[in-house]
């Protein structure tokens, strides 16, 4: 795994850690990656001690940042060493042996990585930065870049089985994980799993081809209760339709559940009642127009006399 680390560091060198060297190891228990089995955990405490556990058995020794940058520890028994730092990461710190290129002095925090693969975290940690899918083998992660390579496991063999890639949200309420399906470090199959919500607070997890749909021979894989619950040769309705599945959990069947026809139903009859009302408004406002307009009782008539020099001179014309 060292190794494997040494070959990432060109990668993941430019995210170094911005943080001040002394806090990113100050009071914090740390383990030192090596090959053999032994236990090395190194507790930095602010006031110099260093306390080294082998194994549990513990000893006191200093510690001590130079102004050359470097660290210095001291094991005690004349146990003193210099450590160049190569990477910085709150959770790791990756260093060399003072002057040296080929002795890294990887230590990690074990309550973060708890499976002890640095290398998994750190590629992880580099995918996210530069925004590149990766796919997981049982103890290795693999880039996107890297599919078009003859996949090797942990061991350096041609890898045989799946790559995985993590949860992705598809939708509001789907997820969906892609998978290569490889013989011989060649991918010979494409797949995804889809989460599907199934009542309240469970879900059915459907590994199907088709990214976005379910086809008949797509397999059901887990639910919480339902696979549990049921007998082969059954069905269970979820994402509005029923699947019938046989022994092997293949989908045999599919059919609509009736609720999107309930939903069509129930949706004209809501807009045919509101074409119904906008009508009626129409025809009540009409009405009122109509009323105002004709409405004779309502009109008041100003009869305004006439003035009798005006009345007079009308007389004397008709009279020629």
């Amino acid at each position: 795994m060292i190794n494997y680390i040494q070959q990432l560091l060109p990668r993941i060198r430019e995210y170094n850690s911005r943080l001040d060297k002394r806090e990113l190891f100050v009071d914090k228990l740390f383990t030192l990656l090596q090959p053999n089995n032994e236990v090395h955990q190194y507790t930095f405490n602010r006031d110099g001690r260093l306390f080294l556990a082998i194994n549990g058995v513990t000893t006191e020794g200093k510690w001590e940042l130079l102004a050359t940058g470097q660290l210095l520890i001291n094991r005690g028994k004349n146990d003193i060493i210099t450590l160049d730092f190569d990477f910085l990461h709150p959770d790791v710190l990756i260093m060399k042996l003072g002057g040296t290129v080929d002795n890294p002095f990887i230590i990690y925090r074990s309550d973060i990585i708890k499976d002890g693969n640095v290398l998994n975290f750190l590629k992880k940690f580099d995918a996210i930065n530069k925004g590149e899918k990766i796919y997981e083998l049982p103890n290795l992660i693999i880039y996107e870049s890297e599919l078009n390579d003859l996949i090797l496991d942990e061991n350096g063999k041609p890898f045989n089985g799946e790559l995985t890639s993590p949860a992705e949200v598809l939708s509001y309420s789907l997820s969906v994980k892609h998978i290569y399906v490889l013989e011989n470090g060649v991918i010979k199959a494409e797949l995804y799993e889809v989460s599907y919500p199934y009542g309240f607070d469970d879900y059915v997890v459907v590994r199907q081809v088709d990214k976005y749909k379910i086809t008949i021979n797509d397999k059901l894989v887990i639910s919480k209760s339902f696979l549990n619950s049921k007998k082969p040769d059954s069905q269970v309705t979820f994402a509005h339709k029923v699947f019938q599945f046989n022994e092997d959990y293949a989908i045999t069947n599919i059919k609509n559940d009736g609720s999107g026809t309930v939903l069509i139903i129930v949706g004209v009859s809501i807009m045919a009642l509101c074409i119904v009302l906008i009508m009626l408004a129409k025809n009540s406002a009409a009405s009122s127009t109509s009323s105002d307009s004709y409405n004779v009782d309502s009109v008041s008539v100003e009869v305004v006399p006439a003035d009798s020099t005006t009345t007079r001179a009308a007389a004397d014309s008709m009279a020629y």
